[in-house]
């Protein structure tokens, strides 16, 4: 996958830096707007599996249960924080 980053002008507002990705060959580029990444299988501190799985927010990495992301405190400035 490439990508690049160009400067677009508008009549009414200037944007910078937008990021533009191509896929490779015949791949499928599928865009989600899910805040969350995961699910990711929970170790305990022996490394054995302890039957749950979490989740991390993309923006601020804060990790969650993920039945419990209705209740999730994101950190300072995360884009995801005031939802």
């Amino acid at each position: 996958m490439s990508t690049y980053t160009t400067d677009v002008k508008d009549d009414f507002e200037e944007q910078s830096e937008i990021t533009v990705k191509e896929a490779a060959g015949d791949c499928e580029v599928i865009e989600t707007s899910d805040k969350w990444e995961g699910p990711f299988p929970e170790y305990d501190k022996y490394g054995t599996l302890t039957g749950s799985s979490y989740v991390r927010c993309q923006d601020c990495g804060r990790e969650i249960l993920s039945g419990r992301k209705d209740f999730a405190s994101h950190r300072g400035g995360c884009a995801y924080g005031d939802e």
